[in-house]
């Protein structure tokens, strides 16, 4: 008698994406939750380098692009073929939301900081007759 050991089956790219896709959707979830909490200060770990802190408009865009792209991940990977979108469409056009959003962000904080005194500390003594 052979005795072999039973190994699991290995896991297929359609299993793959529909997996992809649940943790997606509810990473997304996770971000739609936090927009709804902001005005917390982002974890070190979001945070962008070079980038303010995100809003909560580019939180809930990021979420909702997350979510839309986890559906066609979840599509695909079940074999939905009646709902199916162009996966590279649907990730390009969420990653270009997030990123305007991330792009309107940093131009409202630069036009806010230009906008206020730069600083509000007291003249030098040497200015004052």
């Amino acid at each position: 008698m052979n005795a072999t050991l039973s190994t699991a089956p290995p896991i297929t790219a359609p299993a793959a994406m529909v997996v992809l896709g649940v943790t997606l959707g509810l990473a997304s979830l996770w971000l739609l939750w936090r927009a709804r909490r902001n005005p917390t200060p982002a974890p070190a770990w979001l945070r962008l380098p070079g980038l303010p802190a995100p809003s909560k408009v580019t939180y809930l865009v990021a979420g909702l692009a997350g979510l839309i792209v986890a559906y066609h991940l979840f599509v695909y990977g079940a074999g939905f073929d009646q709902f199916r979108f162009p996966l590279p469409l649907a990730v390009g056009v969420g990653a270009l939301a997030v990123i305007a959003s991330l792009a309107v962000d940093a131009l409202e904080n630069k036009m806010l900081n230009k906008h206020s005194p730069d600083d509000h500390r007291d003249p030098p003594a040497s200015a004052t007759p």
